[in-house]
């Protein structure tokens, strides 16, 4: 019983040592993982490209063991590389040679990066390399990954892919190939940064800066097989803030027209009312229901009248369940439209009206993200030249909302 102190105490009682008893089982799982690292068996339960997870014969644990089509893959990556190619070429020419990483179609510049820099390859285990930290960060407590000094590398139980000298040639190569310049600056340039998506290929779209061709900023699909035509940045920014100012007037004049705020209050009591009136009578069929089995096992009822009495006494309620789902759904979408008249709309005119004088990109990102779900942008007709700002591009703005006005 929850309003029972005595319960209570046991329950938190019992909370408390199944934590204990959680933490005990993960740290022996922990120190067995640990040992296992150090014995040169493979861990982790998805092996790296390049290999297969097989148990070891006569012993226990898992190795790796290498699946000779990835196997060749990996040995081409280090060559080209070593040869000078860099890891975007190194990945078109995989795609182009219809090798195609395990997971998605076309291979990336990263993926390419984990696998040059892996020492798997050379038949080395490296265990606990980077470490989970709590931060706390502007007041909220977060993971963050920390390199580990003390992680295990150990020879593996498994045979190389490559050798240690094309591993290490490699390994070279990335470090000449780091540009040593001034400490560039790291704060944010793109207001429109994890809001516009490209609604070609779904990928998040990107800032582009200047360059000897083009010296603004642009907004781009980083998927290197999509065509979505990139264009200034300031364009869509001002195009999105453009769509946000006509969308809210539209939406105010909707819900001004539609909702009356003591109406909606009055309404949601009624439904809210109705509900419950629904639930106590709920309770009394079930307890009318239980009452027809004892009914049935005195003789006062035959077969006959415990299964008619039943169904009607079933349809009832099923009836009273259909009312409550019905209600409680108008209670929602009339809870959101108050939400939205209350809440959302000033919220929206409040950020709209603060970001003109916002100096920050930061600051602009935060404010865009508070009231914007996704955009999603689309162009297909290059500018002509001297044309650069022409907006001649499809942006959709999904504002965040509680709910949809019907």
């Amino acid at each position: 019983d929850p309003d029972n102190e005595y319960d209570e105490e046991y329950f938190e009682f019992g909370l408390f040592m199944s934590r204990r008893e959680y933490k005990t089982i993960n740290r022996r799982i922990q120190r067995g993982r640990l040992v296992s690292a150090k014995e040169g068996k493979a861990i982790l339960s998805t092996p790296p490209y390049g290999y297969d997870r097989v148990k070891i014969k006569n012993g226990k644990g898992w190795t790796l063991a290498p699946k000779e089509s990835e196997a060749k893959a990996v040995k081409y990556m280090f060559n080209l590389y070593n040869a000078g190619n860099g890891m975007t070429i190194i990945a078109r020419k995989l795609d182009e040679l219809g090798i195609k990483p395990r997971h998605i179609d076309n291979w990336s510049k990263a993926s390419i990066s984990d696998i040059l820099k892996n020492p798997v390859y050379i038949g080395m285990i490296r265990w606990a390399y980077n470490v989970e930290k709590k931060v706390n960060i502007d007041g909220e407590i977060k993971l963050k990954q920390f390199r580990n000094e003390n992680y295990i590398y150990v020879k593996g139980l498994h045979p190389a892919i490559i050798t240690k000298a094309e591993f290490d040639r490699a390994q070279k190569q990335r470090i000449d190939n780091t540009h040593k310049g001034l400490k560039k600056d790291l704060s944010l340039k793109n207001p429109l940064s994890g809001i516009v998506y490209c609604k070609k290929c779904g990928g998040m779209m990107g800032r582009l800066g200047p360059n000897a061709h083009v010296k603004y900023d642009t907004i781009k699909c980083y998927n290197r097989y999509c065509d979505n035509i990139s264009a200034p940045l300031s364009s869509v920014e001002n195009k999105l803030i453009i769509s946000l100012k006509a969308w809210l007037a539209d939406y105010k004049l909707k819900v001004k027209k539609n909702t009356v705020n003591d109406e909606l209050i009055n309404t949601i009591d009624i439904k809210k009312g109705a509900v419950k009136s629904c639930r106590d009578e709920i309770a009394k069929l079930d307890k009318q229901i239980s009452q027809t089995y004892d009914l049935v096992e005195s003789g006062v009822y035959t077969t006959e009248l415990f299964i008619q009495r039943n169904k009607e006494l079933a349809d009832r309620k099923a009836a009273l369940i259909k009312m409550i789902n019905e209600s409680e759904d108008d209670i929602r979408k009339k809870s959101s439209v108050l939400e939205i008249k209350n809440k959302s709309i000033p919220h929206i005119e409040k950020v709209l009206e603060k970001y003109e004088s916002v100096k920050t990109i930061d600051e602009k990102n935060s404010l865009l993200k508070s009231i914007i779900a996704r955009a999603e942008y689309l162009k297909t007709e290059p500018n002509r030249r001297g044309n650069a700002y022409n907006d001649n591009f499809e942006l959709i703005v999904y504002p965040i909302l509680p709910g949809s006005i019907k």
